[in-house]
């Protein structure tokens, strides 16, 4: 789910932006907070997935972030993605192609697709009628246009607030455990 997406966009970035610069950037407590803030961009991004007219994810750059990478390469960031085609800088804006975050979600896409499959083809699923995805990952237009589509004659639920179903659903179990009959993980 959301984690192997996490994982896959950082090692993503630590390809083409270079190991010695991610690995410095999380590792230095001078750089940290740096870090931080990209990967807190990447989450936001990942939910919103909302692409520009030329299918392209923007990310937000701090200042020292980009100076950063320029002291450490001895090259700008917008000179550095010169030179891969699926990304480009254009200030304190770094933009992503579509097609590239895409295939950093489709793992996780296919894995859910495939559970989702094998719940259909048990016997019990002919008593299921709806699907409610929580978690911030169902926020995700990707994730739940792809349950959308396996789910099909289902009632699939996004609620408000995705994110906070988790929480509110742990508090109730905690105070009410025998609400929940069964607990199932992706």
């Amino acid at each position: 789910g959301c984690e192997t997406v996490n994982t896959r966009f950082l090692k993503y970035f630590t390809q083409v932006l270079g190991c010695d610069f991610m690995d410095d950037e999380k590792t230095n407590n001078e750089y940290n907070s740096f870090f931080v803030d990209f990967e807190t961009e990447i989450e936001k991004k990942k939910r919103e997935l909302d692409f520009d007219d030329e299918k392209r994810l923007r990310l937000h750059l701090s200042g020292p972030f980009l100076e950063l990478f320029e002291n450490m390469k001895g090259t700008s960031l917008k000179e550095h993605c010169n030179s891969i085609t699926h990304m480009s800088c254009k200030r304190d804006k770094l933009y992503i192609h579509k097609d590239a975050i895409e295939q950093l979600f489709q793992p996780s896409i296919d894995s859910i697709v495939k559970f989702l499959e094998d719940i259909m083809g048990e016997e019990y699923s002919i008593n299921i009628s709806y699907v409610i995805l929580v978690g911030g990952f169902s926020e995700c237009q990707m994730i739940s246009n792809a349950v959308k589509n396996t789910c099909r004659g289902l009632n699939v639920i996004v609620p408000d607030d995705a994110d906070l179903a988790v929480v509110k659903g742990a508090v109730i179990y905690g105070h009410w455990p025998e609400v929940i009959l069964s607990l199932i993980h992706i």
